[in-house]
């Protein structure tokens, strides 16, 4: 079970209860969500596809695809928000 994980022995004057937030902080729990939101962004906007054919040229491919992203969310465009309630 995941709670198990979350109490922590501090020393031999007792136990610390580290609560959830502090627990996945430590842990880095929900580095995949960001990585996998980030990949959604990149196929939501470019497609799920490469169009070069050669290794090098689908590095340099996605190389700029990134590059891309990062002037756009520079510039404010491109930014996700939640809408509705």
């Amino acid at each position: 079970m995941r709670e198990e994980g979350i109490v922590v022995i501090v020393d031999s004057s007792g136990i610390k209860v580290m609560g959830e937030g502090e627990w996945a902080k430590e842990k880095g729990y929900g580095r995949r969500d960001k990585v996998e939101g980030i990949f959604s962004r990149l196929k939501g906007i470019f497609g799920d596809r490469e169009r070069a054919r050669s290794r090098e040229g689908r590095k340099s491919e996605i190389g700029v695809r990134i590059w891309i992203l990062n002037r756009m969310l520079e510039m404010g465009d491109g930014m996700s928000c939640m809408v509705g309630s």
